[in-house]
C-alpha cells in the first residue's frame, strides 16, 4: 500500500510538472504567432504597430497585450493570456512592427512559471523567436 501511494504520488508530481512546461511553451508559441500576425499586418498595411501591455486584461485572464496601429488609434489586435498560471514578467517599451519590409523596433517579452521562463524576441529585421532565458543566441 505504502508502494503505491508513493507511486501515485510521483506520478501526479511528475504530471504537473510536465503540463506548467506545456502550459509556458504554448504561452510562448501563441504570443510568436500574435507578433507575426502584428508583423504582416504591418508590412500589409504599410503602417507602425506599436506593442504594449492593456490597461484593462481580457475576461478571466491574467494579463494583455495589444498591438494598435500608430494612425488609427482605435485600430487595435489584442492579445490575452492563454494559461492563469503564466506570467508576462517584462516587455520592452516601444516595441513595433513599421511598415514594410518586417522592420521592427526590437524587444523581449519574457514568461514565467512554476516550471521556468521563456523570452520571445523580436529582431530589428522583424525575427520572432522563442529562447530560453539567459541564451546567449537570442541576445
Amino acid at each position: 500500500m505504502l508502494i503505491t501511494s508513493l507511486i501515485a504520488t510521483g506520478t501526479v508530481q511528475g504530471w504537473q510538472g510536465w503540463q506548467q512546461q506545456w502550459h509556458l511553451q504554448d504561452s510562448a508559441s501563441q504570443l510568436r504567432q500574435f507578433l507575426l500576425r502584428l508583423r504582416s499586418t504591418a508590412s500589409w498595411q504599410n503602417s507602425d504597430w506599436l506593442i504594449k501591455r492593456c490597461t484593462r486584461t481580457c475576461q478571466g485572464a491574467s494579463w494583455c497585450l495589444q498591438g494598435s496601429r500608430a494612425s488609427h488609434a482605435s485600430e487595435i489586435l489584442r492579445f490575452c493570456a492563454p494559461w492563469r498560471g503564466v506570467h508576462l514578467l517584462t516587455v520592452t517599451e516601444g516595441v513595433g512592427f513599421y511598415g514594410r519590409r518586417d522592420v521592427a523596433r526590437p524587444g523581449s517579452f519574457v514568461l514565467q512559471n512554476t516550471a521556468g521562463s521563456l523570452r520571445v524576441v523580436v529582431a530589428s529585421r522583424g525575427r520572432i523567436r522563442i529562447c530560453a532565458v539567459g541564451d546567449k543566441t537570442c541576445d
